[in-house]
């Protein structure tokens, strides 16, 4: 039969198992019953079976030619170019991914070197290249802390601190020794002051001292003299006091001048004191200035480090990448394979052919419908794959089969529909028979074979039904004709017109006991029965 590789795959969603198009399918165009020529609901043999239409469906593409022999050697070849292309586009992604995550990631690096001063005056790159060539100049470099001059500022300030401490500590006892001092001389004149006012409370005593007498014995009132037993005790006494007091106070007034003489030493030194915590405080300050340059340089430098360690790591990271360009042109002509059988093998594509080829079946059915003159043969007819059935486009929309008037415009639509196909097949070298069996296409026209006998004999007048019958079969012979011999329609049936086109046609006449089955083969069966038993 020449049935080639074939398959058709159900489109994704649907669970039905891939189907391949083989000699029962074919056949499927080659029968019709008696029970199926005429029927208005079904155009092909067991349509009315479960699963077959879906079947018929399928299969009629590849039988159409719509789907070509080497389909399936095309979809094999498809399948493994998409699986080359999917090996091809893996091995370059993972190259992608190293150059496309991994250059964000080297160029992050990269600017964040510029940015710390390891890539002085350098502008950022722009391709995955010239980031690894920049990054591979940067591993290996050195920062270079300044830990030796770190340190002997330290050791500075530390002294610094140690002196603050001691001018403190001076300035404390210089301090408690200017209380002390004040204190003193605070208390000096108030003794001072004390002394004095007891020394001109007691001035009164000196009444009783004469002139050039150390010892006053003369009266204060009269200044007569006193007998010396008459002199009062008390008297003397309060001299001797006053004389102890101007003693203390000349003390206190010859010792008042070198306390103030202390004092204002002591406050000059203090303010040398806070002059020296001055000086201090600056230079430390100053210090911790500097130690604040250097820490930020120090951490400047602790960010270099950290920064080329970084770039030491993603170095060691980075795979080494062979020349992707083979693998792109690789990529590239595969690709131009794949889209152009994925275009060839499109269920568009196939559409886009399957309706094409019905164009052509369906004019051959609209030109043979006017021959017969069926019903509704003035408007479009076609094929419907989808409902594998006859429309006819009315004005008025379409008109399927099966409301296409009586059972003679049904097997009027039966016959021209599968006269078609086979005009396809033969013409295009389809693989399905070449042939076509009709059982009994005229018995819509005349029930019983005495109603065609009687037309045919002329014992009543040939009626409109026996012409219709007549241009079928004449459609029929002018079929077989037109197609050269390549195409046979086995005809069982009532009708015998007379005419040579018709009666050369004619191979045998199953009447007066003769039968397809001969009789003799009932007695050999009958006989073969009776010895089994």
């Amino acid at each position: 039969m020449g049935i080639g590789q074939n398959r058709h795959d159900p489109p994704p969603g649907q669970t039905r198992a891939p189907l391949k198009a083989g000699i029962d399918h074919a056949l499927i165009y080659c029968f019709q019953h008696q029970t199926e020529v005429d029927s208005n609901r079904h155009l092909f043999l067991r349509q009315s079976e479960q699963w077959l239409p879906q079947a018929i469906k399928d299969t009629m593409p590849y039988f159409l030619g719509a789907v070509t022999d080497d389909y399936v050697a095309r979809m094999d070849e498809l399948r493994r170019l998409r699986r080359e292309l999917r090996k091809i586009e893996r091995r370059l992604a993972e190259h992608e991914s190293v150059k496309g995550d991994g250059f964000s990631k080297a160029q992050g690096l990269v600017t964040e070197a510029t940015d710390l001063g390891l890539r002085p005056g350098q502008g950022i790159p722009e391709t995955w290249d010239a980031c690894l060539e920049a990054l591979r100049e940067l591993n290996g470099a050195n920062a270079t802390p300044e830990e030796e001059y770190t340190e002997a500022e330290g050791n500075e300030f530390h002294r610094l601190q140690r002196e603050q401490e001691e001018i403190l500590h001076e300035l404390r006892v210089v301090r408690d020794q200017m209380e002390a001092a004040k204190a003193l001389t605070a208390d000096s004149h108030g003794f001072s002051r004390e002394a004095q006012a007891q020394t001109h409370r007691l001035k009164s005593i000196e009444l009783f001292k004469s002139k050039g007498d150390d010892h006053n014995t003369n009266c204060p009132l009269c200044q007569s003299r006193l007998p010396a037993g008459d002199i009062h005790p008390s008297v003397q006494a309060v001299q001797n006091s006053l004389a102890k007091l101007d003693t203390k106070i000349r003390h206190v007034e010859d010792r008042s001048p070198r306390m103030q003489v202390l004092i204002n030493s002591l406050e000059e030194k203090r303010a040398e004191l806070k002059s020296h915590l001055r000086d201090n405080r600056e230079k430390r300050e100053a210090i911790q200035r500097e130690n604040a340059r250097l820490e930020a340089y120090r951490d400047h430098n602790a960010k270099k480090a950290h920064m080329l360690g970084r770039i030491s790591l993603y170095m060691e990271s980075v795979p080494q990448l062979d020349d992707d360009s083979g693998l792109k042109r690789r990529l590239a002509n595969m690709q131009a394979q794949v889209d152009r059988l994925e275009e060839e093998l499109s269920d568009d594509v196939v559409q886009d052919r399957i309706q094409s080829i019905l164009s052509n079946v369906s004019r051959d059915m609209s030109h043979w419908a006017s021959e017969l003159q069926l019903e509704h043969a003035e408007f479009p007819l076609r094929l419907d794959l989808g409902r594998l059935t006859v429309i006819a486009d009315g004005s008025d929309g379409p008109i399927p089969m099966n409301r296409m008037g009586s059972g003679r415009n049904w097997v009027g639509y039966h016959l021209i529909g599968h006269f078609a196909l086979h005009r396809w097949f033969v013409e295009r070298n389809r693989p399905v028979p070449r042939f076509l069996f009709l059982d009994q296409p005229s018995k819509v026209y005349f029930p019983e074979d005495k109603d065609w006998q009687q037309q045919e004999n002329g014992a009543v007048d040939k009626g409109e039904d026996w012409w219709k019958v007549r241009d079928m079969y004449k459609l029929i012979d002018d079929l077989v004709e037109r197609l050269g011999g390549k195409f046979q329609i086995i005809v069982t049936d009532h009708a015998n017109i007379n005419g040579p086109w018709f009666q050369d046609a004619v191979v045998d006449r199953w009447r007066e006991g003769k039968k397809l089955v001969p009789v003799e083969w009932d007695s050999v069966v009958s006989n073969a029965s009776d010895t089994d038993q």
